[in-house]
């Protein structure tokens, strides 16, 4: 893991802490893994079905418009 870590441009402790499942971990480091993992990729499919994030979103957008 220190190898993934290191390609990452990571600590050890903040890929533990992803491996974890830990919610404080930023998405760019999310993003660096799975980019050295070759699967950045899968980072498009995080919220293509999120309906209900969507509907959060849109109504925010609604509310500052107002």
């Amino acid at each position: 893991m220190e190898t993934l870590a290191e390609q990452s441009g990571i600590s050890r402790p903040t890929l533990s802490n992803i491996e974890s499942g830990y919610l404080s971990v930023t998405l760019g480091s999310y993003l660096s893994v799975l980019t050295a993992l070759g699967l950045e990729k899968d980072m498009l499919r995080v919220a293509y079905s999120d309906t209900q994030g969507r509907q959060l979103q849109d109504k925010d957008m609604n509310e500052r418009i107002k």
